[in-house]
């Protein structure tokens, strides 16, 4: 990127595209950022609206295109578009497999409405990149996660106590903010070792799943961590001889008549025998609570959630019984997770096995188990066994491909 260029971070998909996504079949408009035109071009679509002001984009040598992370403050970074051409109008020459842009979103609905919001394209970029398949970077303002190694393939890039990204999803970064860390922004898109050329499909190229993606999905609740937990307690207590086989996987003989407790002493599944103390937290979209941001890690271990749940077990049993410490987490969240873990040295830490939603999916699916709800047990378990948290740009993809069959038939 040319020197003293602006940065734009833009996030797609926020909490207001998402809902909106949610009303009927709307089509957000970010859903042509991942994806080649017709033409071999890419088009990027800033959110709220697709304008970008005069004196904002006369400057911008760079667009951060970035999705919601699982902690505060923090966004994952997921591609950079650059040479960058700025349109903030419909063009309806573009087309995508066969069909003009202007097609896909003239359906969709606003309050009852049709919505007339005729901006479907802010910049076509001559480069695009994404971050290489074994890169994670985290952009954030969250002091707690300041302290994590820069040098990993997972990061957190911190860029200081400004809002990261206030109500129009978007943040400038220009050579004088020397509060959100200009340069570090500046070494993270010059970073050839982190980027690659972005390989991305035409529409006609894509076939999303279009299976039954279960209850769970019908009433939004693909994210709560309450429900996932009732699920996990559920098929464990009730299938107690698959869950007996999946502990012998991880070294642990486990009788068929152990209990599980849920939320004891705000353990979210505390399972036991005669002879085991299993301790089992849940994490979807959050990260590591309770942990003691004043001490330095340099001077010792931090206190975290994960160190108060070991002293519960060390003092209700002791010796008496053989302990065991899990973390389960969508497959998309592990690596961040064990970031945080070891490179924050949070105290008993090391103590934790990180499992991922993947695993017991892989574990589960091939089961024949009689349970009313195993089939919605699994469907659940696979909205989280990605590398990347994509639903809504899935889901976006099937709603496009929808359209171009409708009209074609």
């Amino acid at each position: 990127m040319e020197k003293g260029k602006t940065i734009l971070i833009n996030k797609m998909y926020n909490n207001n595209s998402t809902a909106y996504s949610q009303k009927g079949d709307n089509i957000v408009h970010e859903a042509i950022n991942l994806i080649t035109a017709d033409n071999g071009g890419n088009y990027i679509y800033i959110i709220p609206n697709g304008t970008i002001g005069e004196k904002n984009r006369v400057n911008i040598g760079c667009v951060l295109l970035v999705r919601k992370a699982s902690f505060k403050n923090t966004v994952e970074l997921v591609a950079k578009a650059e040479e960058l051409t700025y349109i903030g109008k419909t063009d309806t020459s573009i087309e995508y497999n066969g069909l003009s842009i202007i097609e896909y979103f003239k359906y969709n609905t606003y309050k009852g409405e049709k919505d007339l919001n005729t901006i479907n394209i802010t910049f076509k970029a001559e480069k695009m990149f994404t971050l290489k398949k074994e890169i994670h970077i985290y952009i954030t303002n969250d002091d707690s996660l300041n302290n994590t190694n820069s040098n990993s393939n997972t990061r957190f890039i911190f860029i200081g106590n400004k809002r990261l990204l206030n109500q129009s999803q978007r943040v400038y970064a220009t050579n004088n903010d020397n509060d959100i860390k200009y340069k570090e922004l500046v070494d993270l898109v010059n970073d050839e070792d982190i980027w690659e050329s972005a390989n991305l499909p035409k529409l006609s190229e894509l076939k999303p799943e279009t299976s039954n993606k279960g209850f769970i999905y019908a009433i939004g609740q693909q994210y709560n961590e309450l429900a996932y937990s009732n699920l996990f307690a559920t098929i464990f207590s009730e299938c107690p001889e698959a869950f007996c086989d999946f502990c012998k996987k991880k070294d642990i003989t486990l009788s068929a008549d152990f209990s599980v407790i849920r939320e004891y002493k705000n353990i979210d599944l505390l399972i036991q025998d005669d002879n085991n103390y299993i301790v089992i937290e849940n994490k979807i979209h959050s990260g590591i609570n309770g942990i003691d941001s004043n001490i330095s890690t340099e001077q010792e271990e931090r206190h975290s959630q994960l160190s108060k749940y070991y002293n519960i077990a060390d003092s209700e049993v002791g010796d008496k019984k053989e302990k065991n410490y899990f973390i389960f987490a969508p497959e998309y969240e592990t690596n961040t997770l064990k970031e945080i873990i070891n490179n924050m040295r949070l105290k008993n830490g090391s103590d934790y096995t990180i499992v991922s939603y993947k695993e017991i999916y892989e574990f589960y699916k091939d089961l024949n188990i009689n349970h009313p709800y195993f089939k919605e047990f699994l469907m659940a378990l696979k909205h989280h066994i990605k590398s990347s948290d994509n639903d809504v740009e899935e889901q976006m993809i099937y709603r496009m491909l929808k359209i171009r069959e409708s009209i074609s038939d």
